[in-house]
C-alpha cells in the first residue's frame, strides 16, 4: 500500500467523523434553533478534538481499550457541547463572545 493511498483512506475516515459528528450535533434536542454558523464551528471544534484523540491513540500502538478511550470522549465532548448549546439559547455565541468581551480581538 503506497503512501497516497494511505491518505485518501485517513482522509475518508476524517471525512466520515466529521459528518457523523455534524450528525448527531443536529439531533441534540438543545440544538434545536441553535444559530447553524455556531453548530459548524461545534462540529468542528470537536471533531479536530475527537480526531486528534484518537491519532494520539493510534500513536502509542493504542495501549489503552477502545471502549475507554470512546467513553472518554463521549462523556467529555457530549456534555461540553451540551452546555454550550444551553449558554447560546438560540443566540449567536460569535456576538455574545464580542459584547461581554470575552472574545479574543485582532491586534490585542
Amino acid at each position: 500500500m503506497n503512501s497516497s493511498h494511505l491518505w485518501q483512506m485517513a482522509d475518508s475516515y476524517c471525512k466520515r467523523c466529521m459528518d457523523g459528528i455534524m450528525v448527531g450535533l443536529h439531533k441534540l434536542p438543545e440544538a434545536e434553533g441553535a444559530d447553524e454558523e455556531f453548530l459548524r464551528f461545534l462540529g468542528l471544534f470537536y471533531g479536530h478534538a475527537v480526531l486528534a484523540t484518537v491519532i494520539a491513540w493510534f500513536r502509542s500502538d493504542m495501549h489503552e481499550p477502545e471502549e475507554e478511550i470512546v467513553a472518554s470522549i463521549d462523556f467529555i465532548v457530549k456534555d461540553n457541547i451540551i452546555a454550550a448549546l444551553e449558554r447560546a439559547q438560540g443566540r449567536s455565541p460569535f456576538q455574545l463572545a464580542l459584547d461581554s468581551g470575552l472574545a479574543i480581538t485582532r491586534g490585542a
